[in-house]
């Protein structure tokens, strides 16, 4: 049974290959190389073109479960290639309904924690954080305190995943904004750039699930916090409250 899965997975693997191959763009490729500084593989295949070929492959595959999209998920962060890292994020994402269920949650956690450390740029970490984490988290609330402890880590990419996965819990009809700002808190002056760009994405998410708290959390961190933060932190403001923060 198990060769018969590893044939499957083997198969499948190559099928993603075989059509990520046909939709390179060269030019495309030397541009996102340069939007997207990483050391992982990159094809030149554009995003979209990536979702609809995820559309497609789960159209012709009705065997297609969970457990398999997560297998293809830990063979493509093992490969470290751009491409089938984000065609099995939106596969994942197609089934949001089964692994944000009670049983599955730890187990993706598990499996999410094992993903990050594939993350080295900006796109694939958002797209995973996003997509896959942050309903997790949402489902189980109590993994912020996860969060909080990435938020430590020595790992920039482990910290701004953290802090990404939190601007997803505001969005899509989601709203936690005390649980994004905790998270924030442990980041408001992060050395990294590409970490303080996220710390203030993610206030800027609290602030139009509640614009009051993220207000009040952002004063008391005025003259205190990188001032990049505090500055992309504060555009999502009223006047009235930004006025307060000069």
């Amino acid at each position: 049974m198990k060769k018969q899965l590893k044939a499957k997975q083997t198969a499948w693997l190559r099928e993603i290959r075989d059509a990520l191959q046909m939709l390179v763009d060269p030019v495309y490729r030397e541009g996102i190389g340069r939007i997207v500084p990483t050391t992982s593989n990159i094809l030149g295949v554009r995003v979209p073109a990536i979702r609809e070929l995820v559309k497609e492959f789960a159209a012709r595959h009705d065997d297609l479960d969970l457990d398999a999209a997560c297998e293809l998920m830990d063979a493509a962060a093992a490969q470290r290639g751009r491409e089938e890292i984000l065609f099995a994020t939106f596969l994942l994402a197609r089934f949001r309904r089964r692994f944000v269920k009670e049983d599955a949650l730890r187990e993706m956690w598990r499996r999410i924690d094992a993903w990050v450390e594939s993350v080295d740029n900006w796109e694939t970490c958002d797209q995973l954080a996003t997509n896959i984490a942050a309903p997790v988290v949402a489902a189980q609330i109590d993994l912020v305190g996860e969060l909080v402890a990435w938020a430590g880590s020595g790992n920039a990419w482990r910290r701004r995943f953290a802090v990404v996965t939190t601007a997803g819990l505001n969005q899509k009809g989601r709203r936690f904004p005390a649980e994004t700002l905790r998270v924030c808190e442990a980041l408001m002056n992060d050395p990294d750039s590409m970490v303080q760009k996220a710390v203030g994405w993610a206030i800027r998410e609290a602030t139009q699930a509640d614009e009051g708290l993220a207000a009040q959390f952002l004063l008391r961190w005025k003259g205190r916090a990188v001032p990049r933060i505090m500055r992309e932190g504060s555009e999502k403001l009223s006047d009235k409250n930004r006025v307060l923060l000069k």
